[in-house]
């Protein structure tokens, strides 16, 4: 397999997916070799980071998004990591027993709760311990980066932001949030790595904003529109055809007039946008796989979570009060929807993946317990890798309820509340927004912003740019007040390149929100 992997051609992609699934097959079974495989992926990297300009070839085929690749490499990582829980969903047999401190009350078996919780914990202490080594490895011991070892940590890091918001690699998470943890102390011990440092937590950022920019344009569960006419079209007065093209103008011209209504918010869509024939909405037509009934992305996962929201009330005798929240219900369809596709072994180690963060989050954490592993590297808060506490009653009763919907034998039973990759990708995009890493975005910019102390104006000029990259994506950030006092700061520097490039990147921004003038008007009247 690493003989495989170490071929860096687009013709051997066939023989790379396999060699990914072996090798995760093999650690699944064998934990004591998931040390030898990620060697094995450092060993292959640093060989690639060694070679002069050599193109990295992404090789293997995302399941849920279409026509996308990343590194073989890459996925490798992430499907090690998700093998670390697979041990437990192999032996689904074994249970575990609880009892209660009164001996005479009847023993309650709890599958598989405590092998859920410690895999998780194993994966957290893995993760965070293989990606410094590879930082190390890539950066001789964190001195100097070739450009091609450059290449290899940003073609990395690409991967890793593309699968961000995909069910089946639900260890990206994560993973990018230990790549940030280590790139902000790299930031503040000031090394040869800082530009490395700086252009990546750009990155890291700018997805995550653009992500959140995403999610509140979009609305996740439209209002169902009980008033309508039924022999309207895109034209009639009150109809919404905006479809998610910007009303047309991004597609090509003579694909504009086929379009059908959603038959719950009555919003009209390109059919060329749906990825929907033309022979499949046409009265006349004969084609077998002819569209009756047609519900958005936005109308399904409303759908859905209605469905699912009344499973959990009802599975859980404790909540009928309906307090059930949406990352609660969106997680469970993510498990739903990774049920169905668990043929797939790779598939089947990031359903028991979700499975064990679900009951590691559903296990309160106590106070009491003392953390293994540091819970913040460079001011940047990882999930903390501790004991669990003993399960109390309660949560033992609401994570079986849990447990119980989960068996693979219930794959067809859930096939009704499992939604299309388009909707689920949605839906992830939601849930990855109340994510540690999303909640960590600001402290990210913050260090960024530090290093406009930095002494070198090249490095100064560098975070301007930083911050302009994530300012293309949210131009919110300019409101607010850190941001400002940097900007404020800049403007007035010493250096004339960063002057410029503070100035430039105003004029660029208050031209399309005037509102930002107010912040910014006193400093640019003083120059």
């Amino acid at each position: 397999c690493k003989a495989v992997l170490k071929l860096q051609t687009t013709k051997v992609a066939a023989m790379h997916c396999a060699a990914v699934t072996l090798v995760t097959a093999i650690t699944a079974v064998h934990k004591k070799r998931r040390d030898d495989a990620l060697r094995m992926l450092i060993e292959v990297w640093g060989e690639v980071g060694r070679m002069d300009k050599f193109r990295i070839p992404q090789n293997f085929s995302l399941f849920s998004l279409e026509g996308e690749k990343i590194q073989a490499t890459t996925a490798l990582m992430l499907a090690l990591f998700q093998s670390i829980p697979l041990e437990t969903a192999l032996h689904q047999a074994e249970t575990y027993t609880f009892s209660d401190q009164d001996d005479s009350k009847e023993k309650e078996e709890f599958p598989n709760l405590r092998q859920n919780l410690d895999s998780h914990l194993d994966f957290r202490s893995t993760c965070q311990a293989f990606i410094p080594k590879l930082l190390q490895s890539l950066s001789d011991n964190m001195t100097k980066c070739t450009g091609q070892s450059r290449n290899v940590l940003m073609t990395i890091l690409e991967d890793l932001l593309k699968v961000l918001n995909l069910p089946e690699w639900p260890s990206a998470e994560h993973t990018i949030l230990t790549f940030s943890a280590l790139f902000v102390k790299v930031l503040q011990a000031k090394n040869s790595l800082q530009q490395l440092a700086l252009d990546a937590l750009g990155e890291i950022c700018a997805k995550i904003k653009r992500d959140g920019v995403e999610t509140k344009r979009s609305v996740l569960m439209p209002a169902e529109k009980k008033d309508y006419n039924e022999n309207a079209t895109p034209m009639s007065e009150g109809e919404d055809s905006s479809c998610v093209c910007n009303g047309g103008r991004d597609i090509p011209e003579g694909k504009r007039d086929s379009m059908l209504d959603c038959d719950s918010c009555h919003r009209w869509f390109h059919t060329y946008c749906m990825g929907i024939r033309d022979s499949q909405v046409q009265m006349t037509s004969n084609d077998p796989e002819k569209i009756i009934n047609w519900w958005c992305d936005a109308c399904q996962v409303k759908e859905e979570v209605k469905k699912q929201r009344s499973l959990l009330v009802e599975s859980n005798t404790e909540r009928k009060d309906n307090r059930i929240e949406i990352d609660e219900i969106l997680q469970q369809l993510q498990i739903n929807y990774l049920t169905k596709y668990s043929e797939d072994f790779l598939l089947l180690g990031a359903r028991q993946f979700v499975i064990a963060r679900f009951l590691c989050l559903c296990n309160t954490k106590s106070p009491k317990s003392e953390p293994t592993y540091s819970e913040d590297i460079g001011d940047i808060e990882l999930e903390p890798v501790e004991t669990p506490r003993e399960t109390s009653e309660r949560d033992r009763r609401l994570v079986l309820s849990l447990l119980e919907q989960w068996p693979l034998a219930a794959a067809e039973k859930s096939s009704s509340t499992t939604m299309l990759k388009d909707s689920m990708t949605r839906a992830m995009r939601q849930l990855l927004q109340s994510s540690r890493l999303a909640k960590q975005c600001d402290k990210i910019l913050i260090n960024i912003l530090k290093l406009m102390n930095d002494k070198a104006p090249k490095n100064r000029e560098r975070v301007l740019k930083a911050l302009g990259k994530i300012a293309d994506v949210d131009p919110e950030i300019l409101k607010l007040e850190f941001v400002q006092k940097v900007i404020q700061y800049s403007v007035e520097d010493q250096a004339k390149s960063v002057r410029s490039a503070a100035i430039d990147m105003l004029g660029r921004y208050i031209s399309k929100m005037p509102q930002l003038s107010k912040g910014y008007f006193d400093v640019l009247l003083g120059r």
